[in-house]
């Protein structure tokens, strides 16, 4: 059983607990120099980014905002009309020109029941709205709330990004209202008090302004840190005699092992706080309690473990202030998880190196998935260093839609199964530069994309242009209904099995290859389908492309356009046999088949200036063979006009 640690407070309608905490690179360098030197007349003077977020309620006095500050009243009673303004400044307080992020987000809610036995969210009656530039406080209630009426929004997330030169500031109001036409609807009832606990983060890198002998762009890549997600959960359990106990929090990804016999029979509470969070350390409440809330003695150390992020470097453990020894604690950069062995509890700070690996924007991020995870609708990721994982490297399974821009770096899977999955409804797109998959051991693995059913529920989308693929079974295979797949100026070569593939289970998909290269040691691009009543026909569209491999090209049961296209089979022909489940040819350049005997050739196919050619590569006069099966009346299969109706044995049609 797992609940979200909150504290109670009297409300008369409900309550707004905002603790607000503050993210931020204070006293933190991301200057190219790291010192001071000096030579005659020469001085080189470290640069420094100090971003400091203050707070004030008159704009004579400012104070700074640490992690335990609130900036709402501690027990205000929230009701129809009753309001809030908080007055933030964000200065740089060191040397460089930067650009920063400031953010407000709900950390956690606890929603309630109404007087009508209803349950609701606080969140869904109030209101916000950020002013900027603001020099004074609000002489009334009235006046706060009529300076953000007109753009105010149901209390969520907001994010502005500013620049500061060395010694400037910007000010903020930030106003939080319930309307007074709010009624009955937030008025709660119970011993289950509505509450709320905002979050604020401010997150600054260089900006683009000081200039070195070549100019002012040195620092135009640099981006804002990755924060790791903040945790408050309570995981509740209970011990028993001469068994271990696994305490697990699936939301927060915490895992707590108790050993047996470590602790006495009953009832325990695992308490996970997020103490204070900055650029390059986090620093973590830990504690066990029993039923009564008395800490719980161990006898021997139980193992905790927290997600803290992947890929981060020199991790670092201190327990008490004091650094742990290195056999108690362990962090594996690939899954991101940090294991801590302990009998006592107290704050825990754990401190790392982070490596940002890709960006949207100007935020950068320790792995390109938690990059896409963190990704809207519509924007790009930057991949800015080679990686390597056991991992699926991309892995999209949102219905959104995400560039990735490799950025002419190289993604290596070294696992046996999906290098890249999209799914439930994603639409991706990779472009520039190079996806391998040494190790890929499955036919349906390799670039994966995934469209539910036949139904056509939550397609998928996959567009690649610039893209090196190489992989040690399949390159892309797709399954679903509606899937629509774009491979442009492309380079897709597997070894065991097919370019691409998709699956005959479902239809109709769209597929469009253009200027590319396919290759494979078995079927290069085969694209199958059920000649069944009401099945749609999937859509092959091929331009400019050169297909390689046993059978370069084989289609069963769909509308195909295959022009100015070279299509080599290597292998030696041998006709068809029946295969329900595949390919079903070998040695042939193009090959239309079916799933079996009395199954006809339906659909559409037109192939227009192509050449066919048989062996290994591109000979001076075409070679090539082709394979058409009966076709059924009312379909057609053309080559530079020439109709092939009955086509049951091989043959060179560029002779």
């Amino acid at each position: 059983m797992t609940s979200s640690k909150h504290t109670k407070r009297a409300l008369l309608a409900s309550i707004l607990s905002a603790a607000l905490c503050a993210a931020m690179l204070v006293g933190s360098t991301f200057a190219w120099f790291t010192d001071s030197v000096t030579s005659g007349k020469n001085k080189i003077v470290a640069g420094s980014l100090d971003v400091e977020l203050e707070y004030t309620t008159d704009f004579n006095t400012w104070n700074t905002v640490e992690d335990a500050t609130n900036l709402f009243q501690e027990n205000a009673l929230w009701e129809p009309g009753y309001a809030e303004a908080v007055y933030l400044r964000v200065r740089n307080a060191g040397t460089l020109a930067l650009k920063y992020q400031f953010g407000i987000n709900i950390e956690s809610e606890q929603g309630g029941v109404n007087a009508a036995g209803e349950e609701f969210l606080l969140s869904d009656y109030l209101k916000y709205g950020v002013v900027t530039g603001q020099s004074s406080a609000f002489e009334s209630r009235a006046d706060a709330i009529g300076a953000v009426e007109d753009n105010a929004a149901p209390l969520s997330g907001y994010t502005a990004n500013g620049n500061l030169t060395a010694g400037s500031e910007d000010t903020l109001a930030l106003v939080v209202y319930m309307p007074e036409s709010v009624g009955n609807e937030a008025n709660y009832r119970g011993e289950q008090i509505p509450t709320i606990e905002l979050g604020i983060s401010v997150v600054a890198t260089q900006d683009t302004v000081e200039e070195d002998g070549f100019g002012s762009d040195y620092d135009a890549d640099a981006v804002y840190p990755e924060l790791p997600d903040r945790i408050d959960t309570v995981i509740t359990g209970t011990v028993t005699d001469g068994n271990e106990t696994v305490l697990t929090d699936a939301a927060s990804g915490v895992t707590a092992t108790i050993p047996a016999n470590a602790a006495s029979a009953g009832t325990v509470n695992l308490s996970v706080t997020t103490e204070q969070v900055t650029t390059d350390s986090v620093t973590y409440d830990i504690s066990l309690t029993d039923g009564e809330g008395k800490t719980v003695l161990l006898s021997e150390k139980m193992t905790v473990t927290i997600n803290i992020g992947g890929n981060l470097k020199n991790v670092t453990v201190k327990h008490n202030g004091t650094p742990m020894d290195s056999a108690d604690y362990s962090y594996n950069a690939t899954t991101g998880i940090l294991s801590i062995s302990t009998a006592s509890f107290s704050p825990f700070e754990v401190s790392y190196e982070r490596t940002v690996v890709a960006r949207i924007g100007n935020t950068g991020y320790s792995t390109v998935n938690a990059a896409i995870t963190a990704a809207k609708d519509g924007d790009t990721v930057v991949v800015t260093e080679d990686i390597t994982t056991p991992n699926i490297i991309l892995n999209l399974l949102t219905k959104k839609a995400v560039t990735i821009d490799l950025n002419g770096k190289i993604l290596t899977y070294t696992g046996t199964s999906r290098g890249v999955q999209l799914a439930y409804g994603a639409e991706m797109t990779i472009l520039n530069g190079t996806i391998l998959m040494p190790n890929s051991a499955d036919s349906s693995r390799g670039i994966f994309v995934y469209g539910t059913d036949n139904t056509g529920t939550l397609p998928c989308k996959l567009t690649m242009k610039n893209v090196n693929v190489e992989s040690a079974f399949c390159g892309i295979f797709s399954q679903g209904a509606n899937n629509t797949i774009t491979v442009e100026n492309c380079n897709i070569a597997s070894d065991a099995y097919c370019a691409l593939y998709q699956n005959g289970s479902s239809s109709p998909v769209n597929i469009t290859l253009t200027d590319s290269v396919l290759s494979s040691d078995a079927t290069t691009v085969y694209v199958s389908n059920s000649s069944a009543a009401g099945r749609a026909k999937q859509e092959l569209s091929v331009s400019g492309c050169t297909i390689k491999g046993k059978t370069a090209l084989e289609i069963k049961h769909t509308n195909a356009t295959i022009k100015d296209s070279d299509l080599i089979g290597t292998s030696t022909p041998t006709g068809s046999g029946e295969n329900n489940n595949g390919a079903c040819t070998d040695g042939y350049a193009l090959a239309v088949t079916t799933n079996g005997a009395n199954d006809y050739v339906t659909g559409t196919v037109t192939v227009s200036g192509c050449r066919f050619f048989n062996g290994d590569s591109v000979q001076e006069t075409p070679n090539g063979y082709c394979f058409v099966y009966t076709v059924a009346e009312g379909s057609s299969v053309t080559i530079d006009g020439e109709a092939v109706s009955d086509y049951n044995s091989y043959g060179d049609l560029n002779a």
